[in-house]
Parts: C-alpha cells; structure tokens; sequence
C-alpha cells in the first residue's frame, strides 16, 4: 500500500524525535553514539523527554493474542520515522481496542499490515512543513 502522505521522507529519515535544538535537524541517533565515540565522551545517551502515545480503535473481532500482535504491529510501523523509540528514557505507548462487532478471516494480519501504514501516514502528517 503506498504512501497517501505528501512528501513522503526517503527511507531512514526520521521525521519525528531526536531533534537538535541548535540546528533544527532531526537525525538518527546512531549519529550523535557515533559523535560521543569519537569524543571519547562518558558514555551518555542524548537526552530524552518525548513520547508518543497512539491509540488504534477496530469493529474487528480479535482475541487477546491476535490483538496484542496487531497492536505490536503498528507500533512497530512508527519506529521507522520516529527515532529514538522505545527507549528507557520515554513513554512510548499504544493502546489497541476492538469492540468485537465484524468478524473478517486472520483480522490481526490482514488488519494490522494497513493500520501499520496508517499510523506511519499519521506520523508523515504531523510533521509541519517541508
């Protein structure tokens, strides 16, 4: 399913989190680990302090694992523009519900796959500008 964001960032962009106040640029972190390696810096890890709580609401009639797996599906989405993620320093949250009412054949992967791409366009849409 492609993309319906405009200006959707090439891959490993991140587009949310890690953002360096003095330049404005958002980047991998990997890149300021590999800037405090070469310093010969105290190991540290940038500072934190985002989190991203999403929640994802279906009619779809799943169990207690199917939509664990679905929820784990979709959070897994955001972490390709959302970086850090899933850290000790933050929050990172996602609430799944269902309120049983369709009953559709393997809900958790049929529905997870595009409500994965969904939560990645919600992330692409919260980005101001270009």
């Amino acid at each position: 399913m492609p993309c319906r964001s405009p200006g959707h960032p090439p891959a490993g962009d991140v587009v949310r989190g890690n953002l360096d106040p003095a330049t404005g640029r958002r980047r991998h972190p990997a890149e300021d680990y590999a800037e405090l390696l070469a310093a010969d810096t105290p190991d540290h890890a940038p500072a934190g302090g985002n989190t991203t709580l999403t929640a994802v609401v279906t009619n779809v009639r799943m169990g207690d694992t199917e939509l664990a797996q679905f929820a784990t599906q979709v959070h897994s989405s955001m972490h390709r523009a959302i970086q850090p993620f899933h850290t000790i320093a933050d929050g990172d949250t996602l609430f799944a519900l269902t309120t049983d009412e369709v009953t559709v054949p393997a809900p958790a992967l049929r529905l997870g796959t595009v409500a994965a791409e969904l939560a990645w366009d919600a992330v692409l849409a919260s980005v101001a500008g270009p």
